[in-house]
Order: structure tokens, then C-alpha cells, then sequence
């Protein structure tokens, strides 16, 4: 009987071993993982002339444009010999043929030229910062007293665009 009653015992403490002892099991509660670490951040280089500029958060210098030379227009200039005065480098704005024609057109402008009704004629022009620096005049029939007249009409007049860019407009009469 020792047996059986330690048999008893035994499987007693089989089945209490089993369900985890004297207090009833709890749910394992959900963790959340463990953050991961964050690397430390990179010490910065070491300073040098160059990255102290950088570092200070300025604007790189821009570049500077290169200096072009003054340009010169003689007087009594074809629209060919003022296209030839311009050096190269300078950009051209092409600015909107119709304001380019603009006081060109104003037949006002030519009041005075004794303009008479079979008289046809053309007028080219080269145009810097505003003013005519170039002239083509032709008449039709040739009249040297009015293309005179025309061409003094024409360097009086001015643009409102007043670039450093040199713009042709032609208009007929």
C-alpha cells in the first residue's frame, strides 16, 4: 500500500507540476520587440577651407558673366555695318516684332516728309538699347530729298525696349 499511496502522491504531484504550480497560468502578454538601436551619427570631417564655406551655408559665388566690350555705332550706319559693330558674346532678346515695328508704323512720325500718294517706300532698321543705330531707306521711285527726310524721322524715334541686344524690323509704305 506504501506504493500505491506514494503512487498517489507521485501522480498528485505529476498533475500539479503540469497545470504550473499553485497559481493558475496568465497569458503571455504581446510585447512589442525591442527598438533597435540607433547608430550614433558620423562625427563630422575634420574642418578645411573649403568645407567651413560649405558649412556656413552660403550660396556658392555665381559665376561672373563674362565682361563684353562697349559696343560703338558710327553715324549714318547701314543695318549690315551696325549687325558688323556688335562683337560676338552678346545675346540677342528678340524682342516681339510687332513693339520692335512699333514707331515705325506711326505714320505721324513722318509728317513733314512731304510724302506724296504714289510715293511707296521701305524702311529697315537695326535697333539698340532703344534707338536706331542702322538704317536701310529705299523709295520707289527713287528720291534721295525724301529717304533723307525719313531716315532723320527714324533716329529721332525710340523704343520702349532698352536692352543691350541688337533687333531688326523692317516695314513697307
Amino acid at each position: 500500500m506504501e506504493r500505491i499511496g506514494l503512487g498517489v502522491v507521485g501522480l498528485g504531484l505529476v498533475v500539479w507540476g503540469c497545470a504550473g504550480g499553485a497559481e493558475p497560468a496568465t497569458p503571455a502578454k504581446a510585447s512589442a520587440p525591442p527598438p533597435a538601436a540607433t547608430p550614433a551619427p558620423a562625427p563630422p570631417p575634420p574642418a578645411t577651407a573649403a568645407s567651413t564655406e560649405v558649412m556656413e551655408d552660403e550660396p556658392p559665388p555665381a559665376p561672373k558673366k563674362k565682361e563684353l566690350p562697349p559696343v560703338e555705332f558710327g553715324p549714318n550706319l547701314s543695318v549690315e555695318q551696325a549687325i558688323a559693330a556688335v562683337p560676338q558674346g552678346y545675346d540677342r532678346q528678340n524682342i516681339e516684332p510687332t513693339r520692335l515695328s512699333e514707331p515705325l508704323i506711326d505714320f505721324s512720325n513722318y509728317e513733314g516728309c512731304k510724302l506724296g500718294s504714289s510715293q511707296h517706300f521701305r524702311i529697315r532698321v537695326a535697333v539698340w538699347d532703344g534707338r536706331a543705330v542702322g538704317i536701310d531707306i529705299e523709295t520707289q521711285p527713287r528720291n534721295d530729298a525724301l529717304a533723307q527726310c525719313l531716315r532723320s524721322r527714324v533716329e529721332q524715334a525710340r523704343w520702349r525696349d532698352k536692352v543691350q541686344s541688337l533687333e531688326t524690323t523692317e516695314v513697307s509704305f
